[in-house]
């Protein structure tokens, strides 16, 4: 397949894990694996998520704000070349089909899943954060720990909102490895980043309560939701930050004030 076709094809399947997405939202969850395993089945063999050419490079981006962190950080470098955004489908693709066996709890499903797309991406920050996220909830703490460290390092051009996810994915992990100190410093950070995070400023509180002495909660992690459309089950409001809680017997997600509401 020439590049051309390859691209348009790329696009095509782009669009499907968009409209995966959209299942995913309406927790149509066996339709959307559905939707991605048919992507993921023309994962190519060789994947480089940049690709020169003579009148500048293809670069393959998740959304937006990738493409905009990217221009961001190298405009005006002596490196500097003109940008066309391919729209990326196959990390994704995994990535989301990973989300949704975290969301079902089949941790053996989503790792091979995330492993997969960190096979064509092994710096994408998402992905790492996905995965860090799975090896939290088989109490792997440390392996978790390293895995956001590099979504906060791994690419230069990485958004501040991601990084920012990042140090709060390294905090979670530091409170449960008995680290509060350094804990505190990663929700710092992140609020430095994210200002509007509340979810970092009730782990703050929850380290002050915790070093005066209080009892520890059970574990909760930061869920990395699907996108801005995602709407919290109880309020219905949007959601950034968020966890999953298990509510009607059912996981779901919900957003950091009904989290605090429900515990």
């Amino acid at each position: 397949m020439n590049t051309s076709a390859s691209h348009s094809q790329e696009a095509a399947d782009a669009r499907t894990v968009d409209q995966a997405i959209g299942m995913i939202h309406s927790r149509l969850h066996r339709e959307a694996i559905h939707a991605l395993r048919e992507v993921t089945e023309r994962t190519p063999t060789k994947y480089q998520r940049i690709e020169a050419e003579d009148d500048g490079l293809n670069i393959r981006f998740w959304d937006q704000e990738e493409f905009l962190a990217y221009v961001a950080y190298h405009r005006g470098r002596p490196t500097e070349q003109s940008i066309r955004w391919i729209p990326a489908a196959y990390p994704r693709a995994w990535f989301f089909l990973g989300f949704i066996y975290v969301h079902l709890r089949e941790s053996t499903r989503a790792l091979d899943a995330l492993n997969r797309g960190l096979a064509l991406e092994p710096d994408q920050p998402r992905l790492l954060c996905e995965k860090g996220q799975v090896l939290a909830t088989l109490r792997d703490f440390s392996s978790a720990l390293e895995l956001y460290r590099r979504a906060e390092t791994g690419r230069p051009e990485t958004s501040p909102l991601q990084r920012a996810m990042a140090l709060r994915g390294q905090g979670f992990q530091l409170i449960e490895l008995g680290d509060l100190e350094a804990a505190e410093e990663c929700f710092n950070r992140s609020l430095e980043l994210d200002p509007k995070s509340e979810l970092a400023r009730d782990e703050l509180k929850y380290i002050a309560h915790l070093r005066s002495g209080g009892s520890a909660a059970p574990a909760a992690q930061t869920v990395t939701l699907p996108g801005q459309g995602t709407l919290c089950t109880v309020c219905g409001q949007p959601v950034q930050d968020g966890r999953m809680m298990e509510l009607q017997g059912r996981p779901q997600f919900v957003c950091t004030r009904c989290a605090a509401r429900n515990n």
